[in-house]
């Protein structure tokens, strides 16, 4: 018989893909009314999103400020911002935030997800949980050896 236990503490969290134009857009002081649409659908979540690209240039600025050797996915993150095709396919990736925290309650993330897939601009919607199984893990050249 399988244990469980590990299933009760899985955090979630929500991605989304937009076009080039809406990715480029959302953050305009003035966004398409879809782009309005999709901002006050994660507020009512008291909920925002960030490019993938932006988390990762803040992760690795941050590691460079407060040393790498604390900060162990650094060289595989700083890998990303270095391949012009995944700079392109991070920039229009956009992971949601809810209350600030990154990861939150699989309720939480159920209602966001079935509200985001009605939003026509959203092309890819997608459920993530923290079981690394789940999740791909770092390749062994991008380990730190301090």
């Amino acid at each position: 018989m399988g244990n469980n236990s590990n299933t009760l503490n899985l955090m979630y969290q929500i991605r989304f893909e937009l076009d080039d134009l809406d990715a480029k857009t959302i953050y305009s002081d003035t966004p398409s009314e879809q782009n309005q649409y999709l901002i006050a659908i994660l507020k009512t979540y008291n909920a925002e999103f960030i490019s993938v690209y932006d988390a990762f240039a803040g992760y690795c600025q941050e590691a460079e400020m407060k040393g790498i050797e604390n900060y162990p996915l650094y060289n595989w993150t700083n890998s990303v911002l270095n391949e012009p095709e995944k700079v392109k396919k991070h920039k229009k990736n956009f992971t949601v935030h809810v209350e600030g925290d990154e990861l939150y309650d699989k309720d939480v993330a159920n209602a966001i997800y079935q509200k985001l897939k009605s939003v026509d601009i959203c092309k890819k919607v997608t459920i993530h949980d923290t079981d690394p199984k789940n999740n791909p893990q770092m390749p062994k050249q991008y380990y730190l050896s301090i």
